[in-house]
Parts: C-alpha cells; structure tokens; sequence
C-alpha cells in the first residue's frame, strides 16, 4: 500500500463509532473439526476488538435458523431450530459439561441476530464486547438490557 493508502485506511478506523461482527459460538470439539474456520474468526474478533476496543461488538450466535432459499425451492430451518432453541434455552447449565456441553449451545433466529446487530450499531448504550447466544436472545426482546 501506499502512504496515501495507508492514511486514507487510519482515517477510516478513526471516523467508524461501532462495528458490529457476526463470529461464531464455540462448539468444543467441532472447533477442532472446522479448525481454520474458528480460527478465522477469532483472528477476526481479535482485530476487531483492538481497532474498535469502545464500540466494537462480536456476537457470537451458534446455529442460525430461519428461511433458507436454494435455488427456487425453500428450507424451513425453523422446524428444526425453533423447538431445539425452545428446549434448549433452559439448559445453559448443561452447556458448562467438558466435551459435549458446548453442543447443547441453543440454535437462534434469524431475525433475532439481525435485530440485535442493528441494535448493537445504532444504540450508543449498547455495551461494546462478545455477545453469546443468550445476550443475542435476551438483546432480542424489545425492552431488555
């Protein structure tokens, strides 16, 4: 890069209040398995974090569900997602168990996440750092904190 690149790129960190990233939960063991891909977002996150360390926020959902369009033909995720996420959301304990407990992590809406990614730009109350799944369902409802 050139010096006016590298000038041009300061200033655009120093103008930029909030950033919101969408990471990854952590899922024990499948971290091991999809290594690069937990690795890349953890580097990401680090970044991020030391660029934005007064208004950077990292969710960090696990699995999303919603509508999925494939081609013309649409997946209902929600089937699946919205009752493990019933049940799950009660078992937070469970998710401290060594191996298995982060793969109780509960799945979440996709309409969830962007709302609270919206909110965690827009908001200058939002507080900066890591939301895991239960702060994205608890930031989710209207008037929670």
């Amino acid at each position: 890069m050139t010096d006016g690149c590298q000038s041009q790129k300061l200033n655009c960190f120093m103008c930029v209040k909030r950033f919101v990233y969408i990471s990854a939960a952590d899922f024990g063991v499948i971290n091991y398995l999809l290594q690069g891909y937990y690795e890349g977002k953890r580097a990401a996150e680090t970044e991020l974090l030391t660029k934005f360390p007064h208004g950077g926020i990292i969710l960090r959902p696990g699995f999303i569900y919603g509508t999925r369009s494939v081609g013309s033909a649409k997946i209902p995720l929600g089937v699946i997602g919205s009752p493990l996420e019933m049940v799950l959301q009660h078992a937070k304990p469970l998710s401290q168990i060594p191996l298995v407990g982060p793969l109780l992590t509960p799945p979440v809406n996709v309409t969830a996440v962007a709302k609270v990614a919206v909110r965690a730009a827009t908001d200058p109350v939002f507080p900066p750092g890591v939301v895991d799944v239960y702060g994205i369902q608890r930031y989710s409802h209207p008037k929670s904190k």
